[in-house]
């Protein structure tokens, strides 16, 4: 690499790093929180309580309890991401009018955090106006992006459970 190579490197790594102001990191920091997909569930909830007493044994050791249970916040965390798809299915079942915006704006990276809001709204409000084929698609891209994480942590827990109750079998 060339001098002149390695000072673009460092002169586009200084402004790729995020925001700087106190004002942006404040910002950015919610972003992850605007509809509580990203939010795992409480390790404490009845419902996470009842479901690792499902998937674990009555005397289990406190290995297997606390795998079971971080299975079971992982399963539910997946149902809340289908649980969202669901919704959004639902809401083009009773409005099937999918065309495109003519006052649709146009998407920036910047600007997605107001997509993540609008998507809130919506899964919100039942009686919000019909979905275009553009809002779809955003909000399908991301589901998928949660579902495909949520799926795996689901996997991993549940392959770790397995692997935790086996090992307590052999010995």
């Amino acid at each position: 690499m060339t001098e002149r190579q390695i000072a673009a490197n460092r002169r586009n790594s200084r402004m790729s790093t995020g925001p700087t102001s106190r004002n942006g990191k404040r910002r950015s920091a919610r972003n992850a929180l605007k509809h509580g997909l990203s939010v795992p569930t409480d390790p404490a909830s009845d419902d996470v309580r009842a479901l690792a007493s499902l998937l674990s044994p009555a005397p289990a050791s406190a290995r297997i309890a606390a795998l079971a249970v971080e299975a079971a916040r992982r399963i539910i965390d997946f149902d809340r991401v289908k649980e969202a798809h669901q919704h959004l299915y639902s809401r083009l079942g009773s409005s099937p009018i999918l065309m495109t915006s003519p006052t649709q704006p146009r998407v920036e990276p910047s600007g997605l955090a107001k997509i993540a809001a609008s998507f809130i709204k919506e899964l919100q409000h039942p009686t919000a106006a019909p979905l275009t084929i553009a809002d779809v698609a955003k909000q399908l891209d991301k589901l998928a992006r949660y579902e495909r994480r949520a799926l795996s942590l689901r996997e991993r827990a549940l392959r770790e459970l397995a692997v935790g109750m086996a090992t307590k079998k052999d010995t």
